[in-house]
């Protein structure tokens, strides 16, 4: 613990603070109380929340709803709170805060707020966490992104990334220089997350209502075409087909969200697309789907046996590290921003199963990891030690807080993070 006064960590967080919303905003609300520990007291700048006053009261949380925002667009939204952060960190001391931005959006109203707050010497940092979406090909558009990109990242103090790839992408995309970026890998809570025991399992299939014996496969996330749930329900039909006894389990919301907004009719066309789906498989009653969020995904990772992953855009899903924390043996299809084999999720057949993303292949891939039990075994132990050792919470809020003592000091220069299990000297 140290012996300085706190400092006070300003987070902007879309439009929404949900407790139960997994993905890259959950991640603050777990590291809040790590932070603490380490002299970081966290505050949260959001349009509305769901938090109970319980947990904001037994985590000491404090949240700034910023009010008469909530209805406007969403990039009206963003802006608004990253302009309040930066006014709420204005009034501190040089150095004795951080803002941390998220999704916020290039555009020069944005640009200006970040502008202003590095003129008066605020510590911000910008924290990506997955690959953009399609950028401009065409001269002039692409030119203009990426110069109002290049403009809005230098004039944060840092830039953090998930992945490796990532990294690699902003570095290219928008020219900048090295010591404006660092990879942090998301944490995943190791105590949490851990493998069964034969009783652990049993019990946990037991509180959710699921067969005894048998196979389960296990997926996490919304069923929204960026997941490719469809990809995994054609599989599906020549799995079930190949084992019968066995089943699939999607855990995640079912049809609209609060936080889909623009894109809830796609949800709703998409949703009839499952439906369609998986009446058409030859035995329906092999898949469950939970059709809701879920704050008990450790009972669902007991319960497993595999894990499969198929989404087509991410950073680095912690679904997939909580499951791989659990023991669990990964299929995963490659994404835009994949990391490279023996980064972030690690080698390919040694602490995950790497599948194209096709009907046949992932259908080949799960049949034949669901038949080999010691695969399953081996692959799952290994990517239990990858995430104990380079992914473990501890290990990743340290990366995090020697990056804001950096940055809290100007006179010490940023040095980028060596690659996973590598150290510096």
């Amino acid at each position: 613990m140290t012996s300085r006064p706190p400092r006070k960590i300003f987070y902007t967080i879309d439009n929404l603070l949900q407790a139960t919303l997994g993905g890259g905003m959950i991640r603050y609300l777990t590291y809040a109380p790590h932070f603490r520990q380490r002299g970081y007291e966290g505050e949260f700048f959001t349009a509305e929340h769901d938090l109970s006053e319980e947990r904001i009261q037994s985590q000491r949380l404090k949240v700034h709803v910023v009010p008469g925002i909530a209805d406007q667009p969403m990039q009206s939204i963003r802006e608004a709170l990253l302009q309040a952060a930066f006014d709420e960190a204005a009034t501190f001391d040089r150095g004795s805060c951080i803002v941390t931005t998220d999704s916020c959006g290039l555009t020069r109203t944005s640009l200006q707020t970040v502008r202003n707050g590095h003129r008066k010497g605020i510590v911000a940092t910008y924290n990506t966490s997955m690959m953009p979406g399609p950028m401009p090909t065409a001269l002039v558009p692409s030119l203009k992104i990426r110069l109002l990109g290049s403009l809005y990242y230098r004039n944060h103090s840092l830039l953090i990334t998930q992945t490796h790839a990532i990294e690699r992408f902003y570095f290219r995309y928008f020219w900048l220089p090295r010591s404006k970026v660092q990879t942090i890998p998301n944490g995943v809570d190791c105590e949490r997350f851990k493998p069964p025991t034969a009783a652990d399992k049993a019990a946990a299939r037991l509180r959710l209502g699921l067969p005894a014996e048998g196979l389960i496969m296990l997926s996490v996330g919304s069923i929204i075409p960026r997941k490719r749930t469809h990809l995994i329900l054609e599989a599906w039909n020549e799995v079930s087909k190949q084992l019968p006894g066995a089943m699939l389990v999607v855990a995640g919301t079912l049809g609209r969200r609060s936080t889909f907004g623009e894109h809830a009719s796609h949800v709703d066309s998409y949703t009839e697309q499952v439906t369609r789906l998986i009446s058409r498989l030859p035995n329906p009653a092999s898949v469950v789907l939970t059709g809701r969020q879920i704050d008990n995904v450790e009972d669902y990772l007991q319960a497993a046996d595999a894990f499969v992953f198929a989404s087509e855009r991410e950073g680095l899903p912690n679904a997939v590290l909580e499951a791989m924390a659990a023991g669990l043996p990964c299929i995963v299809t490659p994404y835009e921003g994949f990391p490279e084999d023996g980064e972030e999720l690690g080698r390919t057949d040694v602490h995950h199963v790497k599948s194209e993303a096709t009907a046949s292949a992932l259908a080949s891939a799960m049949t034949a990891l669901l038949s080999d039990a010691p695969k399953r075994m081996s692959v799952g132990a290994a990517a239990r030690d990858l995430m104990v050792r380079t992914q473990n919470l501890p290990v990743i809020i340290d990366q995090w807080t020697a990056a804001f003592e950096r940055l809290c000091q100007p006179s010490r220069q940023h040095v980028s993070n060596p690659p996973l299990g590598q150290t510096k000297r």
